[in-house]
């Protein structure tokens, strides 16, 4: 989480076990669940709830498709209906044509009768053969939506499998181990932060300076939909914004600002921008909308009066440049991010000057949380 070439500040520095807010979620969704019940949300706990739910759906439409074919009866009586009626029209038609030729009456009888016993020949012969070949293409139908159900069935039971397997593995990891993974990959995040809010580096472009944090921001938390759905829980609400009213809460909130919101407000805005232009986005849909809510709740704390009031007694710059600073960045054009890196540069390094400095030793992996120094805050608000 350490940067070679910028270091940890009173400003920006790391955040502790005992500094974070305790979490409690059962999935990495930031809106509700049911948002994702028809559709791929890219993370596998979703869309394996997704599959089951689809399978499911198939199989009631296989079975409605096997009930229609079982409650087709061969209509027999209609068939008897429509066959006497046919003889009679036959026998009409016949008897009149044969007295119109007055034929002699024991040619008529003989043929009359040949005419019938050779009309329900071909009759049942036609019945017959029809309704065997229909119950064969029945029985091909229901071969075919049986096997159907077949598979429908075991998919479910895979996932349904892979599902409880998924919820195992998470229930066996400790909250402590949770919380430091989170911790480790915040303090990434806030180091970031630091390196922005520094500005470029001698001789570094402006435009290869965002295309890197942009980069490592898309490694440390883009993708993560869990961790955008923490980082959300993290960020105070507008009520408890207007709770605060201790010195150290005031300092906090500015500090949260510059360590978390300006990065999600600026790349987070630039992020969704570009995506929503493109018919088939990079990102899963999950992490699209986790990154939305976490530049709602960040923008709307940037635009809050009373966090901009807060900035300008902590770095002693004016409204407007606090404004520029923190606002969501309009376009990607070389002179606005120049102004956007320089504003922000200056309010930062104003806050720098007023705040006490803080130094953390590089730690190791293997070292669990960082000790909190103990700093006497000497600032205060009017």
């Amino acid at each position: 989480m350490w940067d070679d070439d910028v270091d940890w500040n009173g400003v920006i520095f790391p955040v502790t076990l005992r500094t974070i807010k305790d979490f409690k979620g059962s999935n990495v969704a930031i809106r509700s669940p049911k948002t994702y019940q028809e559709v791929d949300a890219g993370e596998v706990s979703f869309d394996i709830q997704s599959s089951v739910r689809r399978s499911r759906k198939r199989m009631a439409e296989t079975i409605a498709q096997i009930d229609r074919i079982r409650a087709v009866d061969v209509p027999w009586r209609m068939y008897l209906i429509m066959f006497i009626i046919l003889m009679i029209l036959l026998g009409l038609i016949t008897g009149g044509l044969f007295q119109s030729l007055r034929l002699p009456t024991s040619f008529m009888i003989l043929a009359m009768v040949s005419l019938v016993v050779l009309m329900i020949i071909i009759f049942l012969c036609i019945t017959f053969f029809g309704f065997k070949q229909e119950e064969i293409q029945d029985a091909k139908r229901l071969a075919a939506l049986y096997n159907e159900i077949k598979v429908e069935r075991i998919n479910q039971l895979n996932n349904v499998r892979a599902g409880l397997k998924l919820k195992n593995l998470n229930l066996g990891r400790p909250k402590k181990d949770v919380d430091i993974q989170f911790l480790r990959t915040y303090n990434k995040f806030r180091m970031q932060a630091n390196v922005f809010a520094s500005g470029p580096q001698n001789g570094q472009s402006i435009e290869t300076f965002f295309e890197e944090i942009k980069v490592k921001l898309d490694e440390i938390c883009f993708r993560n939909a869990y961790f955008l759905k923490r980082l959300h829980a993290q960020m105070p609400t507008g009520e408890e914004i207007s709770q605060m009213n201790s010195n150290s809460q005031k300092l906090d909130l500015v500090r949260y600002v510059f360590s978390t919101c300006v990065l999600v407000n600026i790349f987070g805005q630039q992020l969704l921008s570009k995506q929503n232009n493109k018919k088939k986005p990079d990102y899963s849909r999950l992490c699209l909308d986790n990154i939305q809510e976490c530049v709602n709740r960040a923008d709307s704390i940037c635009e809050s009066e009373q966090v901009k009031q807060f900035i300008m007694q902590a770095s002693g710059c004016s409204h407007s440049e606090v404004q520029l600073t923190i606002q969501v960045l309009q376009n990607d054009s070389v002179l606005k991010l120049k102004e956007k890196c320089d504003n922000l540069t200056k309010v930062f390094r104003g806050a720098m000057a007023k705040l006490p400095p803080r130094q953390y030793e590089k730690i190791t992996r293997s070292v669990e949380d960082i000790e909190d120094t103990n700093i006497q805050e000497e600032f205060s608000f009017k």
